[in-house]
Order: structure tokens, then sequence, then C-alpha cells
């Protein structure tokens, strides 16, 4: 105190003064969270701008979630990880975030530094672990442990290759299942616990939270929905970056393949074949865009 009282005049009423003594007032974790919050519009356009809008709470509650399965589709789509590597660099986040021990951080660290993933923000939030960690636990451990237990259902899927090898549509959704429906898992499950959703709405939107079939629970739909958008308008870039996400048997049934879809630009009927294809997928989103309207209804 005798510090502060011996502070110039001029200082203590200054705004920087009492910014600095507002900064001390805060633990590691909450500068740790505001540092993370800000890191969001480098790794994601999207969820920047949407997580802004959300009350406080959730806001810190669904960066965090974000940036947990942001690493574990990260792990997922680096080529030069097997299945095998993928699910255990997976579990050790998991871990890591749960524990908090500094080992843990200490071996882990040099592991996602390592991953060069073609986005820059994806790269500055593999370096920002230790902040991670902290910040993640300064949300309520109810809310730590669903987007965990989450987490750990997404990380089961990416693992598994049968899983991922995706030749139907019912293979499609199951990947977006995991991709994504996990994700609309955690929000619906968040508001929820935060009190914006009630009991009721909890069990319309997710009667049957484990299912990964279309139609059963609305925050599943409303996740592959959007994974759906996001898979088509990055088609091309994914298939140059040798991510193949679409139903093999509906290519192969329109005489495609990933190729002549990529370059469907420079060949007339390969344009026509993709085009009705890409129409095909439209129509498979159509249900689930209704599903998503009836989600948003249920929102505060």
């Amino acid at each position: 105190m005798s510090g502060i009282l011996s502070a110039p005049t001029s200082l203590i009423y200054s705004g920087k003064f009492w910014n600095i003594i507002k900064d001390r007032e805060k633990t590691a974790g909450e500068k740790a969270m505001e540092q993370m919050q800000e890191l969001l519009p480098q790794v994601s356009k999207t969820y920047a701008i949407a997580i802004p809008q959300l009350p406080e709470e959730i806001k810190k509650d669904l960066t965090m979630a974000y940036y947990v399965v942001r690493e574990l589709d990260i792990f997922h789509d680096e080529l030069s990880l097997s299945s095998e590597q993928t699910r255990a660099l997976s579990e050790e986040l998991l871990t890591t975030l749960e524990y908090s021990t500094q080992d843990n951080i200490n071996r882990l660290s040099p592991k996602l530094e390592a991953l060069e993933p073609d986005k820059r923000g994806y790269r500055k939030l593999l370096r920002k672990l230790p902040l991670l960690v902290k910040a993640f636990h300064e949300l309520p451990e109810k809310v730590q442990s669903s987007i965990l237990r989450w987490s750990k259902v997404m990380a089961l899927g990416f693992g598994n290759k049968e899983l991922m090898d995706i030749k139907s549509m019912e293979d499609y959704y199951r990947r977006c299942h995991y991709d994504a429906g996990v994700v609309g898992n955690i929000i619906t499950e968040d508001f929820w616990r935060r009190g914006y959703f009630s009991d009721e709405q909890k069990e319309k939107l997710m009667p049957d939270p484990m299912s990964e079939k279309l139609g059963v629970n609305l925050s599943n739909d409303v996740g592959i929905a959007l994974q759906f958008a996001n898979d088509l308008d990055g088609i091309i870039e994914d298939i140059e970056n040798g991510l193949y996400r679409m139903p093999h048997d509906l290519l192969v049934a329109r005489g495609l393949s990933y190729e002549t879809l990529a370059d469907a630009s420079q060949n007339e009927g390969s344009r026509i074949r993709a085009a009705a294809f890409l129409e095909e997928m439209v129509q498979h989103a159509k249900p689930l865009i209704k599903n998503c309207n009836t989600y948003i209804k249920e929102l505060p």
C-alpha cells in the first residue's frame, strides 16, 4: 500500500497506473485466458466472429473447447502421422490438459512444435501449450470434464482407420459426427451447464448423446451441417493437400475421381459431372439445414 501512496499524483490519476494495478490483481490463469482469447482471430475466422457474440462465460468455455478439438483435428489431418501416432498424441494432449503437470507439458510441447500445419494460426496454437493448459484450468471443473469427455470421443473416432475410410454417405456422416457433431454436443451441454438451456431443452436437443445417427440429436445434426458446408467450401484445397473427405462411391457413380474433381475446371465433361456431384451433396445437406433451424429456435 505504501508503494501506491508514494506514487506521483500525476501517475495515480492516469489510466496507465490503474491498468497496472488491475493487471497485478489478475492471476496467471486469468492472464493466460485473455491471451488465448486474443489469439482466436489468428486461428479461426468463423469462430472468431461467432464466439465473441456469446455471454462471457460461454465465450471462455467455447474458446477453450475450440482449441482442444482444433488440435485434435490438426493431428488427424497431419499426413506424416500414422493412426497410432495420432491416437497417442491425442491421448497425451488430453492427459496434459486434465492433469496439467509441468512434466507432461515439457514432454508434449516439443512434439507439438515439431508439427507444421499449413495455416500459420494453427502453428501458433501448437506453440501455446503452457498458456492453453493454464487457461483451460480457469474453467469450472464440470466444464473441463465435459470438454475432455467429448474430446476423447472425437479422438477415438480420429484414431480409427475404418471410421475414416469414407466410401458411402453413411461413412461420410459418421466421419462428420467425429469431426463436428461432437462439437455440437459440447456446445449444447455447455449452454445447459451455464443455465441457458433447461433440462427439457437439453433432452430435446440431445436425447441420445452417444448416437452417431442423423435425426437423433439435433446438436449432432447442427455440427454435421456445418462440417458439410466446410467440406464443400474447401473441397479443392483439401484434395490438393491430400485430404480426401468426400464419399468415394458417389464420386465413382458420377464417373469422377478426386483427381478429376479437382481438375474439373479444365475439362467440360468433368465439370458437368462435378456440378452434378456437388448438387447431390447439397441435396443430402438440406434436411440438416432444417434441423439447424429447429435448433436455432431453442437458443435464448
